[in-house]
């Protein structure tokens, strides 16, 4: 397994577009009524699971906005 390098604005882009797709999937599932009830609680899970990553994501990211800088 290989390790990436990603800084926390890359990170949060990335997530924020895996749950854009997701609002995007379910809401033409919907559209097109190919889900089952489940099926959409779990995309729905999938989707809150996501906003609370990319909250934590934002305050951290401006947590450490606020920190000295330690290159001297």
């Amino acid at each position: 397994m290989k390790t990436i390098a990603v800084s926390y604005k890359q990170l949060y882009e990335i997530i924020s577009a895996l749950e854009l797709k997701l609002k995007l999937s379910l809401a033409e599932a919907n559209d097109r009524s190919i889900l089952t009830e489940d099926e959409i609680a779990d995309m729905s899970n999938d989707i809150a699971f996501l906003e609370v990553i990319l909250a934590d994501l934002k305050s951290t990211f401006e947590r450490w906005q606020t920190l000295p800088s330690t290159r001297d």
